[in-house]
């Protein structure tokens, strides 16, 4: 029986395969068709069918695209002939929007059921579902109130996934007042979705977006629609992928409009107008004159909005009466809020209506207490494009317009991996392709981070950002202050080429955190602004490029302003008008360059800088291109270098350096290279084509040269120039790292051609070079330069390969660099005819003896000299001096990165190395006695000494640091230090709870002792004295209970809330110490290990200011360090009885203490640290 079962199954099997796809009509109205509903014709449908439902009717329901057996394609679309609707490649837009082609009248309507289905979308898929293309239907979700998601493809499970879905030419959207959550969740494999119109999509307190896309595997084709949402108008990632792994990928993204309506930088609902009050008798309020606000109030989903109070009015009720309040009515309210006082501007009781009415006739019966908000609700705009897990997506011949600083910081892009949920450490961006797009009226451009700064997770790697248009790129206008564009953390392989930037920003390019490995910025167009390219803690230009940015090319750009000297060459600085007259049309919009004007003329490499308008205007109107940008392959990811250090030492004695914090998301980190600094070889080998400018010089193949290849001179028998040229027209440049202060001989390996006297000199200059007294020597952009020539003295002779310096039959003096790090060598023609293949800077091995012969050379100096290897290596250097280190680690893909830190080296007698002494133990309430006495201090110096004990913290808001904007530092007379720390006042709504992963911050780092309870303070001011700006929130890396439960921790919403104003009624006035109580003592903090710990204070009100913050389970532990009012108090960061050799301390609680010892000798500086167990 078994066996007739199974056959009769292969034989059912056999047959469904076989039998090709019907194609049958099935129809769909309110009378007179197949079926009178969609959800029983989807039902019954087989691949190839077409559903059509009738053109202009409505179905209310909730419908699901069913997992069917088979292959092929069902189409579910309007009845209305094909010659009424747009063809393929015309966007539909609806007639009741602007430009509308196609009347709603010709689309079906699938409209929500409401009530307790509204949270449920319209339209989702069944696991495993496929084969369904949608076509001219309009997804409305009036119904929804606001609620969640409209069309739901695929799910947020591990269930089978849905695929092969289409949707084309539909139009999708929200609520016309209370907008909706989301258009389409998009947790689908293979989906299109095409020349369709999404829009009324947005949330208050909740991000929104068109499409969004977190649980879905790909590829995805997002073609020619018009996207409009709040939050993020598509948005990748945001919620971790129930499926293990899963990266959202291959998706191509092209000819959309990307849109926000201005209207949404507006409160949402409009202030009611019209008031009037009339007194009347019949009702419970007291004789005397009333006073009268009204607010409009809107549902949605399940947030609250409300309008700006209107004008005030009154009425005098002359006994025990009413006052009738009418207004104007509001667009979108659901109903009023009339807010009474007896004083005026001091309403503080409301009523509410029940329904939208225009009038109420108040009788004081009822009444809730409040008072009407300052400013009206908003909704959330955040950016237009973000992608916090996605791999393998092509973004080209877009329109990305308006967006402004509101719920962020107005970057148009956002690209920042988002590990969002704590379960997805794999969430990456990678392989990102943003070509031929049009991004204008925008704060700033993109931001880029490296990595998830509150949860673990892969890195930012491999985006190309080319032939773009950026205009009216304006913070003044669009508000705000980030960058054009801004890199965080350390992405790797970021390239923005060809591009044309029409902004206003202070920075084009800002950097923060860790060195972007590979960064290429070139050829691009754009205002210099006040900084150009500009990094946190640094200067712009050169410093900039030099920590944020090694081994990146920035070249070929143009920019309007700034200075050349601060800039790598070639790149061109000029002025305004030569830069806006350059276009064809700068004041009405065309930045096509002219040809012969001062830009268009400009040549680097054959190239033109700026978009290439022919390939630009060809993908924005969606003619072919020559070449289809293709999805970038996959790629690997460069590790991490970590250098460590700063490191010191003594001449002499071995150097020990760590690079064990090194590491590779997706890999194995294989070579460790380090370069110690004292000696450089630079092979003309390695040296990329960009290295050479003009056309004197060129690379030769030569076998007897090291690394296989020369950079020759040719012989052209050009007269011996006597000085160097201040401009050549051509040489070699190139950068290397060296010592400041330190002696370095220069060595060249050259040849002359012919073995010809006339053939055997060139000039070398430096950036940055001095002589022993520290004057200008042989610097780039002058006449002064350093001869090498190969013959060592008249009549000496020349025969092939030989080695010499800078000086004709003598030993050479050294060269001395004015500043540590970079400089630039520019190699120029003194005699043709001359190649050269190694160049040494050395302090250490042949800084008196040439690494070879001066005639008939062979020597090849090894590509490991003057380098280390391994995770950890040593290296004794020879002379004092400040060294750089650099770090390159190289993966198993053959991905590579580095890092640089310095080594101080300075003589025995003239070292400062701090001695804290310890381990030290003692008992409660007992003096523990403290020495440094072991401290090495330079002879004939004198030293401080202070030490910090672990019970009593204090941090002054110099101290702290801000991530983001919301935040910012402003002096401050009355602050410790003068400094002071604020979110101003932009009358945003308090927050009920901490974020996550909160876009500014503030943030200090303080040393404790673990399960020992402390007290928080924080010295705050109110802006205007107001209660409703007078708390924050407060979160640490490691607080917990006293029963060891976390609690308040970085990363998620648990905070403490510490208010300012403490109780209700009791006011602020200037600054006050506050505590997380309100109205008593807060509950104490305690820490889940010794030593280091992050203090982060996030905003909840904005408006108010912080300098000090103290920590606390001894001093201040019972009270509080000053009063909540009026305070003046300026707690120091160091007490009394911490300053001195030997110090005594004596402490309230037993625990493990962490003690640190800082002592400073002139403008040197160390520090030690070790313990102090207290039983």
């Amino acid at each position: 029986m078994r066996r007739s079962i199974s056959l009769c199954v292969l034989c059912v099997s056999y047959l469904v395969a076989a039998v090709p796809a019907r194609a049958a009509t099935l129809t769909v109205c309110a009378s007179g068709c197949g079926y009178s509903d969609i959800q029983p014709a989807i039902d019954a449908a087989h691949y190839g069918d077409t559903i059509l439902l009738r053109a202009g009717q409505t179905f209310i329901g909730h419908y699901k695209l069913r997992a069917k057996l088979g292959t092929g394609w069902i189409t579910i679309r309007s009845d209305a002939s094909d010659s009424q609707l747009p063809p393929a490649g015309t966007r539909l837009i609806p007639s009741d929007r602007p430009g509308g082609n196609t009347p709603t009248s010709l689309l079906p309507r699938i409209l929500g059921k409401g009530g307790t289905l509204k949270t449920t979308p319209v339209l989702r898929t069944e696991p495993g579902a496929h084969g369904y293309r949608i076509q001219y239907v309009e997804l409305d979700g009036t119904a929804q109130l606001g609620y969640e998601t409209l069309i739901y493809l695929g799910d947020d499970t591990a269930a089978a996934t849905a695929y092969d879905l289409a949707l084309e030419h539909v139009y999708i959207h929200g609520h016309k007042y209370k907008g909706q959550k989301r258009g389409i969740s998009l947790n689908s494999g293979a989906t299109s979705i095409t020349d369709s119109y999404i829009t009324d999509i947005r949330a208050v307190h909740a991000d929104s977006q068109a499409i969004a896309a977190y649980n879905g595997t790909g590829p995805y084709t997002i073609t020619n629609n018009h996207l409009e949402a709040a939050g993020e108008n598509i948005l990748f990632g945001g919620a971790d992928p129930a499926i293990p792994n899963l990266v959202p990928a291959d998706a191509q993204i092209r000819r959309n409009l990307f849109t926000k309506p201005l209207a949404w930088r507006n409160e949402i609902l409009a202030i009611p107008g019209a008031v009037r009050a009339v007194a009347q008798t019949g009702g419970s309020l007291t004789a005397g004159t009333h006073y009268f606000r009204v607010v409009a109030v809107m549902i949605t989903g399940t947030r609250t909005v409300v309008s700006r109070p209107s004008a005030e009015v009154s009425a005098v009720v002359s006994s025990s009466g009413k006052v009738t309040v009418s207004w104007s009515a509001i667009a979108g309210a659901d109903k009023y809020r009339v807010y009474r006082g007896t004083a005026a501007a001091a309403e503080n009781v409301y009523t509410e209506t029940a329904t939208a009415v225009t009038s109420l006739a108040y009788t004081g019966s009822g009444e809730t207490a409040g008072t009407p908000a300052a400013s009206g609700t908003m909704w959330v705009v955040k950016n237009i494009f973000e992608v916090k897990n996605g791999e393998r997506l092509t973004v080209d011949g877009n329109i990305f317009e308006n967006i402004w600083a509101s719920g962020q910081f107005g970057h148009a892009i956002v690209l920042t991996p988002r590990n969002s949920g704590g379960t997805a450490t794999w969430a990456r961006v990678k392989d990102v392709v943003f070509t031929n797009n049009l991004v204008r009226h925008a704060t700033a451009v993109m931001n880029i981070s490296a990595f998830d700064d509150n949860s673990p997770s892969g890195r930012t790697t491999n985006v190309t950002v080319r032939n773009n248009v950026f205009e009216d790129i304006d913070p003044t206008k669009w508000g705000g202050g980030a960058k054009t564009f801004t890199l965080q953390g350390g992405p790797a392989g970021v390239i923005i080429d060809h591009n044309t930037i029409i902004d206003t920003n202070s920075s084009v390019v800002y950097a923060s955190g860790a060195p972007a490995a590979g960064f290429v910025y070139r050829n691009n167009i754009s205002r210099y602004g006040t900084y150009g390219i500009m990094g946190g803690a640094s200067s712009p230009g050169l410093p900039t490029i030099a920590q944020y940015f090694p081994q990146s090319n920035i070249t070929c750009n143009v920019f309007a302003g700034g200075k050349a000297s601060l800039y790598p060459t070639p790149n061109a600085f000029l002025t305004e008008a030569q830069w806006t007259t350059s276009f064809m049309d700068y004041a009405g919009g065309n930045y096509q360059l002219l040809p012969d004007s001062v830009v268009g003329s400009l040549r680097c490499g054959n190239s033109i800088a700026g978009a290439d308008y022919k390939s630009f205007t060809a993908a924005q109107g969606g003619a072919a291109t020559p070449t289809p940008t293709p999805v970038p392959p996959a790629t690997n990811a460069a590790p991490t270098a970590s250098v460590g250090g700063p490191y010191a030492g003594v001449p002499g004695q071995n150097l020990v350096v760590d690079g064990s914090g090194s590491h590779d998301t997706d890999g194995t980190i294989v070579t460790y290279h380090w370069s110690w600094g004292d000696q450089v070889l630079v092979r003309a080998a390695d040296l990329s084509g960009t290295a050479i400018h003009g056309s004197e010089w060129s690379r030769l193949a030569d076998a007897t040269a090291a690394g296989g290849a020369a950079l020759n001179n040719p012989d052209h028998a050009v007269a011996k120039r006597t000085t160097a040229q201040a401009t050549p027209a051509s040489y070699v440049e190139f950068k290397v790292s060296v010592a400041a202060g330190t002696p370095y001989q220069l060595w060249m390996r050259t040849r002359a051609a012919n073995d010809s006297s006339a053939n055997d000199s060139l000039f070398v200059q430096f950036s940055g070079a001095v002589d022993a007294s520290g004057g200008a020597l042989a610097r780039i952009g002058t006449t002064n330069a350093i001869a090498v020539i190969l013959e060592e003295g008249t009549g000496a002779g020349l025969s092939g390969w030989g080695w010499n310096d800078g000086d004709y039959g003598a030993l050479a003096g050294p060269v001395y660099f004015a500043s540590s790090g970079a400089q630039t060598i520019r190699i120029q023609q003194r005699e043709d005819g001359i190649e050269w293949d190694q160049l040494l800077l050395t302090s250490a091995s042949n800084a008196s003896t040439r690494p070879g012969l001066p005639r008939g050379d062979a020597t090849i100096l090894p590509t490991s000299y003057g380098t280390g290897s391994g995770v950890t290596a040593q290296h004794t250097y020879g002379r004092p001096g400040l060294y750089p280190i650099t770090l390159t680690v190289s993966d198993n893909g053959g991905a590579s990165a580095g890092a640089s830190t310095s080594a101080t080296i300075a003589s025995t007698g003239s070292t400062l190395v701090a001695d804290a002494g310890g381990p030290y133990s003692g008992g409660i309430n007992g003096a523990v006695t403290f020495a440094g006495t072991g401290t090495r201090v330079p002879s004939g110096s004198t030293a401080q000494y202070v030490w910090t004990f672990g019970d009593d913290i204090v941090l002054h808001a110099s101290q702290l640091v801000i991530a983001g904007s919301a935040w910012r530092k402003v002096s401050d007379t009355t602050a410790a230090d003068g400094v002071a720390i604020e979110n101003p006042n932009l009358s945003a709504a308090k927050i009920t709870s901490a974020n996550a992963a909160p876009s500014s911050y503030v943030e200090g780092t303080f040393r404790a002792a673990a399960g020992v309870p402390y007290r928080v303070w924080l010295r705050l001011r109110a802006a205007n004295d107001d209660w409703a700006n007078d708390s924050l929130f407060v979160q640490f890396s490691g607080a917990v209970t006293s029963g060891g439960s976390a609690t308040s921790r970085i990363g998620t919403t648990n905070a403490l809330e510490v208010v300012l104003e403490d109780g209700a009624g009791a006011g602020v006035s200037q600054w006050g110490w506050a505590d997380s109580g309100y109205g008593t003592l807060g509950a104490p903090v305690y820490f889940n290990q010794d030593g280091e710990q992050t203090i982060r204070i996030q905003q909840r009100e904005d408006g108010v200011r912080i300098d000090q913050i103290v920590i606390s389970t001894d001093t201040y532990y019972d009270v509080a360090p000053g009063p909540l009012q009026g305070d003046k108090t300026i707690v120091p960061v160091t007490g009394a009885d911490v300053t001195g050799v030997t110090v005594h301390h004596a402490y309230r609680r037993a625990g493990v203490y962490p003690i640190v010892l800082q002592v400073r000798s002139g403008s040197a500086a160390s520090e030690d640290r070790t313990t102090a167990t207290i039983k």
